[in-house]
């Protein structure tokens, strides 16, 4: 089973923390995610049946656990049934709650993916042409950028800027 880099987690727990104001950590949290290959949004919704893999399942409950305050995990780490401490019904209640805003944090992180695969669904695959327009805009306002907005660039600028350009290409 693949686990998510310690990267990815700190990522998780940097938007848990900051759940108002984590618009731009769930971003860079599914960015992330991706780029890892953990991007299917199915990997986030709990598998179905006796007979199913539930590890990868697990390993994301505990992160997203691990990035709730430390009371909510405390609350949260025995089980109910062989918890050696007696649950009152206040503790069972803030339990759920705590158990509930999990799954609905790991519940967010799966629609912002599913969004994300939408939308890459709906675009147009990029024809070369576009592609090529594309990084060469990007590299000539790179380039003027580095010359201070000049329009004129020595040979050795040019000849980087067409091997930037053919391995950006070539991705």
């Amino acid at each position: 089973m693949k686990k998510l880099t310690k990267n990815i987690i700190g990522l998780a727990h940097e938007w848990q923390a900051n759940k108002t104001a984590g618009v731009g950590k769930l971003t860079a949290l599914c960015d992330a995610l991706i780029a890892g290959g953990f991007g299917n949004p199915d990997l986030y919704r709990a598998p179905k049946g006796k007979d199913a893999d539930r590890s990868f399942y697990d390993h994301i409950v505990d992160v997203v656990k691990k990035g709730l305050p430390i009371e909510a995990q405390q609350l949260l780490a025995p089980s109910t049934k062989d918890a050696k401490m007696t649950f009152t019904d206040v503790m069972m209640a803030e339990r759920r709650t705590w158990s509930q805003r999990q799954g609905a944090d790991i519940g967010d992180i799966r629609n912002a993916l599913t969004r994300r695969e939408e939308k890459r669904e709906g675009q147009e695959p990029a024809t070369f042409e576009s592609k090529f327009i594309e990084v060469l805009a990007n590299r000539v306002k790179a380039l003027q950028k580095m010359e201070g907005g000049s329009t004129s660039y020595s040979i050795n600028r040019v000849i980087n800027l067409s091997n930037d350009l053919i391995k950006e290409l070539q991705k």
